[in-house]
């Protein structure tokens, strides 16, 4: 993608067209990086069938939710609003709010066209999910905010992975009292096991995955 962009970055017809042309040749999708995160659509579609037929949370309370079985309300409007009906909803807000957060936090920088494509797809999911998430059952919105709020702090306290070193020795004798043997690292220090994340830190892992093992069967072609 680079070669082509520096080829064709001037002639974008062109270069969509060769681009295509790439992707055919190596039977690949750009929008391969996102199938992991619509695969787990399914898991969100059953947590709210099982939410909206859940008998033990019909009339459960909590805060000033007065049926998680049901939007939280926060407050009336009195009147009957166009997409957001009688009631104003807050923890919708609140859920997709996290899901940005989280996003801006996990989610490094860019480095190509590809990386940037799986960003603007993820930016078009928040702005579906706002949409789907504002009539969802309360105790829904719930389970992500304690999950949005459990991987952000685990990305905050928990400590960050040291860079690996390694223990030079140019002889039996520079292990004495006076040299201090720098540890080999363990396996539990690497970078991917300082903290899992909530459930959107998992999407993007996912996608990040997905995107290197397509580009190295790429490279074994």
């Amino acid at each position: 993608l680079a070669a082509l962009k520096e080829k064709y970055g001037k002639d974008k017809e062109k270069f969509a067209r060769e681009q295509m042309e790439m992707f055919r040749k190596h039977n690949d999708n750009a929008f391969g990086g996102c199938l992991p995160i619509f695969l787990q659509l399914p898991i969100f579609m059953g947590l709210y069938s099982s939410l909206n037929h859940a008998v033990d949370l019909r009339l459960a309370k909590f805060l000033w939710i007065d049926n998680l079985a049901a939007p939280d309300a926060l407050f009336s409007f009195g009147l009957n609003v166009p997409f957001l009906g009688t009631n104003f909803n807050l923890l919708p807000i609140i859920t997709v709010s996290l899901f940005v957060l989280q996003q801006k936090m996990f989610m490094p920088p860019p480095a190509n066209e590809e990386q940037a494509l799986q960003q603007k797809m993820m930016n078009f999911m928040m702005i579906f999910m706002g949409v789907m998430f504002y009539k969802v059952p309360a105790g829904l919105c719930v389970y992500f905010i304690a999950s949005s709020l459990w991987g952000i702090a685990e990305k905050k306290l928990l400590p960050k992975a040291q860079p690996a070193t390694t223990n030079v020795s140019t002889g039996p004798d520079e292990s004495g009292p006076g040299k201090k043997n720098k540890r080999n690292p363990r396996p539990d220090d690497t970078p991917d096991n300082a903290g899992s994340g909530g459930f959107l830190d998992r999407l993007l892992k996912a996608a990040e995955k997905e995107t290197a093992a397509r580009k190295s069967g790429d490279k074994r072609r």
